[in-house]
């Protein structure tokens, strides 16, 4: 278990130092703190009968960061498709702990394809996409051990376990690419347009 998690980090942090701005501050901010992740990732603290893992709160809290900083309607649909996507992992979650035997897949691949399928149809921008499924999965799994806790069952969870990181690497690299995909094709129609001199759609209606 976290095989995925730390790939995907160590990969952020190579692409991090050796693709973006050398002379930026922020550059050494993200690093430091994808380091931070990568450190408190082994480091679990006991809350309530359950155990809370340390990098799942900064990864959320760089969610919730980022959703505010965005603002406007893109907050609202933000936060809206992160209460979409918890209670679909929290009844993911419930699923697969009261009747494994009805589910043809297991839970990692059920929530990251259907993760993927909703942030990719639903989130309009990159930074919205990661941001809400940074937020989505902590807000899920806090609702499942708060259900757990109501009703009076005395189960060990973790809040972020590298099981559930495994799963949020893994729908971060498919959003990601998927990300990419769009920008390349943007990309490549822009020049395919500049080849034949002829403007896109957006930029016409702004020119007339």
């Amino acid at each position: 278990m976290g095989f995925w998690f730390f790939w995907v980090m160590w990969l952020l942090v190579i692409c991090i130092y050796f693709f973006s701005d050398k002379k930026s501050s922020v550059r050494v901010e993200w690093i430091i703190v994808a380091f931070a992740i990568l450190i408190l990732a082994n480091v679990t603290i006991p809350f309530f009968g359950f155990g809370v893992n340390l990098a799942m709160i900064v990864i959320a809290w760089i969610g919730y960061k980022t959703l505010i900083k965005v603002g406007g309607a893109a907050l609202a649909i933000g936060f809206f498709i992160s209460l979409l996507l918890s209670a679909l992992f929290g009844w993911l979650q419930f699923v697969y702990y009261y009747e494994p035997v009805w589910m043809l897949f297991t839970i990692q691949t059920s929530t990251v394809a259907l993760f993927s399928l909703i942030l990719i149809l639903i989130g309009r921008t990159v930074v919205i996409r990661i941001a809400v499924l940074s937020v989505s999965f902590f807000q899920g799994e806090i609702g499942f051990t708060f259900f757990l806790i109501m009703t009076g069952r005395e189960v060990e969870l973790t809040i972020g376990s590298f099981q559930y990181l495994d799963m949020l690497a893994l729908t971060f690299l498919v959003v990601l690419g998927w990300s990419l995909i769009e920008w390349f094709a943007a990309w490549l129609k822009q020049k395919v347009y500049s080849s034949f001199g002829v403007l896109p759609a957006g930029q016409r209606k702004l020119n007339a």
